[in-house]
């Protein structure tokens, strides 16, 4: 054969394979897919035997897309419920055997009769590593669905969602349960309403199913109902609609969402040693006062009641005693409340909420895990004495909402007399002119987003605190230090950590941009700080 003959079949063959890849790749594009990969794998690794092969790489909506004309029963079969159980051909485990068989015969199988229809088909019988292939470079963009505020209340306004009796007017029963150990099923109780993962943990237990199994089987069994009844507006019943990160974006979100109910109190007096000591009639002298916690405000600024109450609905003290015990993990009731690097603490929520792009130029900047709060901002109910503490609830509850109430929250400000126009950066100038720094202006744009924000302008009511983001480890003062008292001209990092003054301006500086996305001056745009000497 002529050389001109092989390389023209060997250009029909290059052309034949790239139609071929551009064709698979759209059907990826289309089923459930993005540019950072799939949102439909689904990986297959039976347990329970002594695997001999890998894992499967599984493509949901890829599947259900070739099976447009079929339903679910396709692959999966209704429970005693009559609900689908999203296991493969069954509706429990069998052993390890047992299950890989039912995998070979039903997928093989559905692939074998495919392609003697005519239709294209996936691997068949003997192609082994099609399927079981550790090499498959597919990546995975699945995303966990936060089932937050807004999705919680168009569930609980759907009128297609019917409520489990006609003496109960809403319709919280159709999702929220507990079990009845007396009747071993799930019963509703009103008023008792939980987050589901307290009791649907990661993995499934022998009497409870986990959240992943919970969330799909029932989740997606009720869309498909409402579905078959031809209700307009249901939820998703595939995999990329939920999980995909982009199309969770698109996810309609309710701006004003109204309090959702439970008895939960508006306002709360956190005071547990002193309540401790009423209910046993003995007398003690705390050496910190009482929160006023305005429950109802941080339920507007949080996306789930798990935000705080991670483990139950239960007031935190119920499961983090004084001292520590078993039920809270051990961690005691003021590491709880104070642990500055866990969001589901008090402080440590605080010092996510100043990552904020408005808070960060200044906290971003402070050292790591520093809490520059002080105690009285939060406890300042004015009692020391547990003789000083009404026994009765609700006298307990006006003290806290007095307490709320007479609260001052002011915006900050500062007379411009104090604050100097501009600051002469001069101690480093060699190759620059010295760097002219409209300090005015910038501490007018720091105040302005902070003031926009109530917890910013709660925890900078003391004057010159809002100095402290740059002059991060000076006195609260009108005329602070300036930098190169701390930090030295020269380059080099001193033993204890601080930077050189350069590192240090330059750190502070385009660190405070950077997080505050202020775009001018740039990094690397030296000129517009300071001049060029000519």
């Amino acid at each position: 054969m002529s050389f001109k003959k092989i390389f023209q079949r060997s250009i029909w063959v290059v052309i034949f394979l790239l139609t071929v890849s551009v064709l698979y790749l759209g059907a990826l594009e289309t089923t459930g897919t993005t540019e950072n990969g799939r949102a439909d794998i689904i990986q297959i690794q039976m347990t329970g035997g002594n695997p001999q092969m890998p894992a499967v790489n599984f493509f949901h909506d890829m599947h259900t897309a070739s099976l447009e004309n079929q339903d679910c029963s396709t692959c999966h079969l209704k429970g005693e419920d009559k609900q689908y159980s999203f296991k493969f051909m069954r509706t429990v485990d069998f052993d390890y055997n047992v299950n890989m068989t039912v995998y070979h015969e039903n997928c093989i199988g559905c692939h074998n009769r495919m392609k003697s229809e005519g239709t294209y088909a996936g691997p068949q019988t003997g192609k082994c590593r099609d399927c079981h292939n550790q090499d498959a470079n597919v990546a995975q963009s699945w995303n966990d669905l936060d089932f937050d505020r807004s999705l919680h209340y168009r569930h609980e306004s759907a009128q297609a969602i019917k409520p489990v009796s006609e003496k109960i007017k809403d319709n919280c029963g159709s999702c929220n349960h507990e079990y009845d150990k007396k009747t071993r099923k799930t019963v509703y109780v009103q008023g008792k309403e939980g987050a589901c993962q307290y009791c649907h943990q990661d993995k499934d237990s022998k009497d409870v199913r986990s959240m992943k199994t919970v969330a799909h089987e029932s989740c997606v069994n009720c869309h498909l109902k409402l579905k078959a009844k031809r209700v307009i507006k249901t939820g998703p019943t595939e995999c990329k609609d939920c999980h995909d990160v982009n199309l969770q974006k698109e996810i309609k979100q309710i701006e004003s969402v109204p309090r959702m109910k439970r008895s939960q109190p508006d306002v709360a007096l956190m005071a547990t040693a002193m309540m401790k000591a009423v209910k046993s009639k003995t007398k003690i002298k705390s050496t910190i006062r009482p929160v006023a916690f305005n429950h109802k405000k941080h339920e507007l600024s949080s996306q789930s009641c798990q935000t705080c109450h991670h483990a139950s609905l239960e007031r935190c003290s119920s499961c983090h005693t004084i001292s520590g015990d078993k039920k809270g993990q051990f961690i005691p009731l003021e590491k709880a409340m104070h642990e500055v690097k866990s969001t589901k603490s008090c402080v440590g929520c605080h010092a996510k909420a100043q990552m904020k792009k408005d808070c960060a130029g200044c906290h971003s900047q402070m050292a790591a895990g520093k809490n520059t709060n002080k105690c009285n901002q939060c406890h300042h109910v004015d009692i020391k004495d547990s003789e000083e503490l009404p026994s009765n609830t609700d006298s307990q509850v006006r003290m806290a909402k007095s307490a709320v109430d007479t609260r001052k929250i002011s915006s900050l400000m500062y007379e411009s007399k104090t604050v100097p126009e501009m600051v002469l950066i001069d101690d480093l100038a060699n190759e620059y002119q010295a760097a002219e720094f409209p300090h005015q202006k910038v501490v007018k744009a720091l105040l302005s987003r902070l003031n926009k924000n109530t917890m910013g302008t709660y925890f900078h009511q003391d004057k010159y605190v809002m100095c402290q983001g740059c002059h991060h480890n000076s006195p609260q003062s009108a005329s602070p230090p300036k930098c190169i008292s701390c930090h030295g001209k020269t380059q080099t990092m001193s033993t204890d950590g601080r930077p050189g003054l350069m590192g240090a301006y330059h750190g502070q500086c385009i660190g405070c941009h950077e997080k505050m996305g202020i775009e001018k001056p740039a990094a690397t745009a030296c000129i517009e700080c300071h001049k060029k000497k000519p």
